[in-house]
């Protein structure tokens, strides 16, 4: 789960880890989410759109990789 966290924190999305943690959220788990579960998480929309971004043109073998592939 801190790969989750620090691939938040890449973003500058790291006020969502705990929610994701809570949740236990991990990789296998992370390019599932829709846009549901991230409003339900309490994501906001603009933070959402954010992540759905970085989440779809990634390569989750893993998060940090991902991050940096797709860091603007």
């Amino acid at each position: 789960m801190q790969r989750i966290a620090d691939w938040l924190e890449k973003l500058d999305l790291g006020q969502y880890a705990q929610r994701f943690a809570e949740n236990e959220f991990d990789v296998s788990v992370l390019r599932l989410l829709t846009d549901d579960d991230l409003k339900e998480l309490g994501v906001s929309w603009a933070s959402s759109e954010n992540i759905r971004r970085h989440q779809s043109g990634c390569r989750f073998d893993t998060v940090t990789r991902c991050a940096f592939f797709r860091k603007n």
